[in-house]
């Protein structure tokens, strides 16, 4: 059975590194993360490069502009 987490995300830095280390060390290991990112204006797309990064092989980030 494949996992997958779907976020939506839009000015989320302050909980992004909670929510991400959270997913990542389930017991049960996720197959993908799905992030769609609207146009965030803090640093939400830093963490999330950072987290895609380290775990390239998880993560799929689509980035919404206005």
């Amino acid at each position: 059975m494949k996992v997958s987490v779907a976020l939506i995300v839009y000015n989320g830095a302050n909980y992004m590194q909670t929510q991400l280390n959270s997913i990542l060390c389930q017991s049960h290991q996720v197959d993908e993360i799905i992030v769609v990112e609207d146009a965030s204006t803090d640093n939400t797309i830093e963490i999330l490069n950072n987290y895609s990064k380290e775990n390239s092989e998880l993560f799929f980030i689509h980035h919404m502009y206005q």
